[in-house]
């Protein structure tokens, strides 16, 4: 079975996306967006430089949802997706990056979301993050609950690897759940 749930709040703290709350208002045809420094600076000779800008300073925090995951589930697989629309970019593209929070301890883990220019949604599995639920000692892997999976919040931030100012548009962030 498949839960699905869709962040209803959160907040922009460093105030750098524009209509941050669009990002989770419920409505499917609003968004936040940011626009991104470049990423592949000119060398003295106009070359391009090889070059990531990751801006993970200036993120969105993805907070509450409105409905809970069910009770008494074993719980398979976890994953944050994100419906987005990264601009076209010259010689690269800009894309979006996520961590988790899982019970109050920030995700070291990051995860690349693919470039989409159609405003789908892009789903990554965070089933096995590094501090997410307790791991046991025996099974080597974390075991989620319910109230773990209730408890997640996520960050969002830009990520551009062109040599032109990029943005992104976010839609939507949801936790989608498989269990038995």
């Amino acid at each position: 079975m498949i839960y699905l749930s869709k962040f209803s709040s959160g907040n922009d703290p460093t105030n750098t996306w524009k209509n941050a709350n669009q990002a989770w208002d419920g409505n499917e045809e609003t968004s936040a967006s940011r626009q991104q420094a470049p990423g592949r600076p000119a060398d003295l000779l106009g070359n391009l430089i090889p070059y990531v800008f990751d801006d993970c300073q200036h993120y969105l925090l993805f907070t509450d949802r409105s409905d809970l995951c069910p009770d008494s589930t074993s719980i398979i697989k976890v994953e944050v997706g994100v419906r987005h629309y990264d601009s076209f970019g010259v010689c690269g593209e800009p894309w979006l990056r996520l961590s988790i929070n899982v019970n109050g301890n920030d995700g070291i883990t990051t995860h690349d979301v693919p470039g989409n220019h159609y405003g789908e949604w892009d789903w990554v599995d965070v089933t096995e993050d590094v501090y997410g639920p307790y791991t046991s000692p025996i099974m080597l892997a974390p075991i989620w609950t319910p109230s773990d999976v209730d408890s997640i919040q996520a960050r969002v931030w830009v990520v551009n690897s062109d040599n032109s100012p990029n943005g992104c548009d976010i839609y939507e962030v949801a936790v989608r759940v498989t269990y038995e």
